[in-house]
Order: structure tokens, then sequence, then C-alpha cells
């Protein structure tokens, strides 16, 4: 049998304390509350965001080296010099594949056939006791420079 509307009333207002849709109220009214301030403290106390730059729609002019060249006394567009570059040790394999080591001023350099040596320099072949090299101006050969090696002193204890 199901309760009628009448009696689920009677039981409610029988069970149910006189002020419940009051409290019921106050309740949700403390949570709109809570949840409202909890909103507006974490907005206000965030940090703020950056500001982006504008962009650029200009474009970068070409960089011109030639008042570099110039000063130094320089043609524009000259080959690297190959003076400060010495052949240090060949590694040539049977296939033609092989590499290079090369003193410059900045240290030593270990290079791969096909690489670049320095910035204008590559290595385009390494032959048994010379490497070619190819620049702006062309191929330049490289001779091994086999520096004789310091006798070892033997120490006497």
């Amino acid at each position: 049998m199901k309760p009628s509307h009448l009696q689920t009333r009677q039981f409610l207002a029988a069970n149910l304390p006189r002020n419940a849709p009051g409290l019921v109220v106050g309740w949700l009214l403390a949570i709109l509350a809570t949840v409202s301030a909890a909103t507006w403290l974490t907005r206000l106390s965030a940090p703020r965001p950056v500001a982006s730059l504008p962009e650029s729609h200009t474009a970068a002019a070409p960089l011109s080296l030639d008042p570099v060249y110039r000063l130094f006394g320089e043609q524009a567009g000259a080959a690297p010099q190959m003076g400060n570059v010495v052949l240090t040790g060949v590694f040539a394999a049977s296939d033609g594949k092989g590499f290079a080591t090369f003193r410059l001023p900045q240290g030593q350099v270990a290079t791969l056939e096909g690489r670049e040596v320095m910035p204008g320099v590559s290595l385009a072949r390494v032959e048994k006791d010379q490497v070619v090299l190819r620049t702006a101006a062309g191929e330049q050969r490289l001779p091994l420079i086999k520096e004789k090696a310091a006798p070892a002193v033997a120490k006497e204890d």
C-alpha cells in the first residue's frame, strides 16, 4: 500500500523539528557563501598575468659583414686562411672514407670526411699523408706534419 501525500506530511511533521526548512535554507546559504568567498579570495590573491610584448611585423635587415672585413683589411667573401690549421693525424679506411685530426687555435678537432673543420672549411678527402680541404676558393691540400716525438727519458729511482 502506497502512503498518501497526507500521511507523508503527517510523518514529517511529527518527526522533523519545526524549523527544518529554515535549517536547510541556512545550510545552503552557508555553503554558497563559503564557495563565493573562496572564489573571490583565489581571484584576488592569484598572481597577475605578465604583459606580453607587441609582435613586430618588420623584417630584420640582412647583416652585412663588409665593414668588419674592411676593418681588418680583407676582401669580403675571401677564403678562410689556412695558416692556423695544422693536420696532426689521418685515419684513412680502405673504402676511401676516413677522418682527420687538426690543431686549430681553439684546440684539437677530429672531423669526418664531408664535415666542417671550421666555419667555411670542410674536409673533402682523406689520403695517406694529406687531406684535401674544400673552401669557397676551391680545394686545398694540407700535408701531414710529422712531428718528431721527444725521446723518452727513463726515470731512475
